[in-house]
C-alpha cells in the first residue's frame, strides 16, 4: 500500500477533473508535497490549472436515459439510476486546433475513471458504459452498444464546434488498440464521415468527407479552387489532408478525368485564360484533353495543334 497509494495520487490528471464535473479542485499531498490541480468551466470548455501547467479543453457532452431492456442483465443499482452520459473531449492551443493528449492521460476508456481498455482515440472518451465486477473492463452487450453510438454522435458535435483543418487531426487510425476501441474508431469514422466538416473550394457550403473529391495532380496548380465549378466536392486547398480524408471516405480523381470533363464548358474566352491561369503549374500530360476555343468559333481538344 504505501508503494502503491503514492503512485496512484502521482496519476491524478485533468482526466479526473473532466470525468467529475462537480469537483473544480483537487489538493494531493504526498509526503509533505503539495499539488493542486484547478478546473475552470464554461458550457463547452474546461481549463485545468496544474501547478504551472495550464490545458484547455473543448468538450461535447450527451446525456439520456436507457431503455429498460437495455439493462435487463445488470446489477439492481444500475437499473435503479437508467441514465447514462457521454463525454467527448480534446485539449486545443491557443487557436482552438486540436492538440495531442498530454503524456499525463492514459489511453484508455474513462468509465468514467480509468478502465483497462486501451484506445487510440486522438480524444478523451469519457462515458458510463456498464463494467465487470473488478470496475476494471467494460461488458459487451446492446447498452454499449448504444453508448459507443452515443460516443460517435458527441464526437462529430465536437468535431462541428473546431474551426480550421486541425480538426482532421481527429480522424482516428484504422486499427483499434481493443475490441471497444475497433468498434468506437468504427463508430467515430462513420459519424464523421456523414458530418459536413470540410468547406467546398467556392466557399458556398460545407461538405461531408464522404462528399469530397481528391483530384490527384491539382495541387500544384496555381489555384486549384478554379476548378470546383466544374466537378463538386473539392475542398479549400487548405484543406487537403489526403490521408484523414481517405480514411472517411472521400474520393480520388485524376487531373485527366476531370480535364475530359470540361469539353462541356461554354464560356467567354475570358473565362477560358482564367481557368488556364488557375491550371498553370499542374502537370502537362494531365492537360492533354484541355478545350481551346479557336478565333473561328470552334472548339478542339488539346492544345498542342494551336498557334499563338
Amino acid at each position: 500500500a504505501h508503494t502503491l497509494v503514492p503512485d496512484l495520487l502521482a496519476a491524478v490528471d485533468d482526466a479526473l477533473l473532466l470525468a467529475l464535473p462537480g469537483l473544480a479542485e483537487m489538493l494531493v499531498e504526498v509526503d509533505g508535497v503539495q499539488r493542486l490541480l484547478v478546473a475552470h468551466r464554461t458550457r463547452s470548455e474546461v481549463v485545468v490549472v496544474d501547478g504551472d501547467r495550464s490545458t484547455r479543453w473543448r468538450l461535447a457532452h450527451r446525456t439520456g436515459r436507457a431503455a429498460a431492456e437495455l439493462l435487463a442483465e445488470r446489477p439492481v443499482e444500475e437499473r435503479m439510476r437508467p441514465h447514462w452520459s457521454v463525454t467527448a473531449a480534446v485539449p486545443v492551443d491557443e487557436h482552438g486546433a486540436p492538440a495531442p493528449l498530454p503524456e499525463s492521460v492514459p489511453r484508455v476508456v474513462h468509465a468514467p475513471t480509468p478502465t483497462d481498455d486501451r484506445t487510440d482515440l486522438p480524444a478523451l472518451v469519457i462515458a458510463t458504459f456498464p463494467l465487470d465486477s473488478s470496475r476494471r473492463r467494460v461488458v459487451p452487450g446492446a447498452l454499449t452498444d448504444q453508448l459507443v453510438a452515443e460516443v460517435a454522435a458527441a464526437y462529430g458535435s465536437l468535431a462541428v464546434a473546431l474551426d480550421g483543418p486541425g480538426v482532421l487531426k481527429l480522424v482516428p487510425g484504422p486499427l483499434g488498440a481493443s475490441e471497444l476501441d475497433a468498434a468506437l474508431t468504427a463508430a467515430v469514422v462513420a459519424r464523421l464521415a456523414a458530418t459536413p466538416l470540410v468547406p467546398a473550394a467556392d466557399g458556398t457550403r460545407r461538405l461531408r468527407p464522404d462528399e469530397v473529391v481528391l483530384v490527384a495532380g491539382l495541387r500544384s496548380a496555381s489555384d486549384p479552387a478554379a476548378m470546383a465549378r466544374v466537378i463538386a466536392g473539392i475542398p479549400m486547398p487548405s484543406w487537403w489532408r489526403t490521408e484523414p480524408l481517405r480514411r472517411l471516405g472521400a474520393r480520388d480523381v485524376l487531373l485527366a478525368e476531370v480535364v475530359d470533363e470540361l469539353g462541356g464548358l461554354t464560356q467567354p474566352a475570358d473565362e477560358w485564360r482564367a481557368l488556364y491561369a488557375a491550371l498553370d503549374g499542374a502537370d502537362p500530360s494531365a492537360l492533354g484533353a484541355l478545350p481551346v476555343p479557336l478565333a473561328d468559333g470552334r472548339t478542339v481538344r488539346g492544345p498542342r495543334d494551336v498557334f499563338l
